[in-house]
């Protein structure tokens, strides 16, 4: 049997285990991921992970019919210090893969697995919507401009991590390690924090045209729905008193 695909059959029973806390999934995540100097696969595969490595893709519609080939397997790809800038590499499987320094800069990763290590890595103005980033080692990674959009990055360790101007409407951050990270100008409409270590986080809240800067990190206010004259409606904030000086309906 490939040693890819022990490693990644035993990384699947450990995901799956109720018993086993993220802290360590995430450990034996790190512990399995192949170093660049001395792992290296062999077939299709192989000569895959060697043309990324020594970017001689010359266009996309080449690198998505070898990547058919093998299934979209990336899977313990040791492709840190690497140059995939503006490669399509959207829907490929990267679980356990090293991108540690490496440039993704205006990529294309939507609907990708992305369970590895990427300390350091470059991501900026790239296409992560829908992508699985969870229990990810991102330390210092860069997401600057980046579309993360109902992306899963619960349980990642983002410490640093960069995310300027970047979209997450209704990502997963659920009990991520967020410590020093920097969300100034980004969309944050409807991620999920639950859990979250948000220490030292910046938050910028980017507005948005129909409505103000807001929290997203606290839950929303309770709001009074209240009938008015004739059929129309009217609310009102739960936490605020109404005013003793109402003229024609109207809170001051």
């Amino acid at each position: 049997m490939p040693l890819e695909k022990t490693k990644k059959e035993i990384l699947e029973g450990i995901f799956s285990s109720k018993n086993i806390s993220q802290e360590l999934k995430m450990m034996h995540l790190l512990r399995m991921i192949p170093d660049k100097d001395t792992y290296y696969f062999s077939g299709k595969k192989g000569e895959v992970v060697k043309k990324l490595i020594n970017r001689e893709y010359t266009s996309n519609n080449e690198l998505r019919k070898d990547l058919k080939e093998i299934n979209f397997d990336l899977a313990w790809a040791p492709l840190s210090n690497t140059d995939l800038s503006g490669l399509d590499l959207s829907g490929v499987d990267l679980t356990g893969a090293n991108l540690t320094m490496s440039n993704l800069s205006s990529s294309r990763l939507s609907q990708a697995t992305i369970q590895a290590k990427i300390m350091n890595a470059d991501f900026s103005g790239a296409d992560l919507s829908l992508t699985n980033l969870s229990l990810s080692e991102c330390t210092d990674a860069n997401f600057s401009g980046t579309n993360l959009s109902m992306a899963n990055l619960s349980g990642a360790r983002l410490v640093s991590a960069r995310f300027l101007n970047a979209n997450l409407t209704n990502a997963d951050l659920s009990n991520s390690n967020l410590t020093g990270a920097d969300f100034s100008g980004a969309i944050l409409e409807g991620i999920n924090t639950e859990g979250a270590i948000t220490k030292g986080t910046i938050l910028e809240i980017r507005d948005t045209p129909r409505e103000q800067k807001k929290d997203y990190m606290q839950p929303e206010k309770p709001v009074y729905k209240e009938k008015t004259k004739g059929n129309g409606y009217r609310t009102r904030d739960a936490y605020k008193r109404e005013s003793p000086y109402k003229r024609k309906g109207v809170y001051r």
